[in-house]
């Protein structure tokens, strides 16, 4: 939601304030580990390279590859959040 309301660009900004301590990414954190999974999205996806901060690759971009950096990570946290359910559910059946 927050990426529908402020953008892109703040809701990296958003992360990485949450996921981040002492400029070390903290994977024990919900927004660390959503981070590090938005980012080697992108990289997989040849949008962002490894050498470059995430926050620093998005919001360099022009207006068009923006919109299509955020339709695919709108398409990853879809997925991400199905899969999620899928495994909450799971683990209700079993108990």
């Amino acid at each position: 939601m927050l990426i529908k309301t402020s953008g892109l660009g703040a809701a990296i900004a958003f992360m990485y304030s949450k996921g981040f301590k002492n400029g070390s990414l903290q994977r024990d954190t919900a927004y660390g580990v959503l981070y590090q999974q938005t980012e080697h999205w992108l990289q997989q996806k040849g949008w962002i390279s490894q050498e470059e901060p995430m926050i620093n690759a998005v919001i360099a971009r022009q207006s068009k590859e923006y919109r299509a950096i955020t339709n695919e990570i709108f398409a990853l946290y879809n997925w991400l959040r199905r899969f999620a359910e899928g495994m909450i559910e799971g683990e209700a059946e079993e108990n």
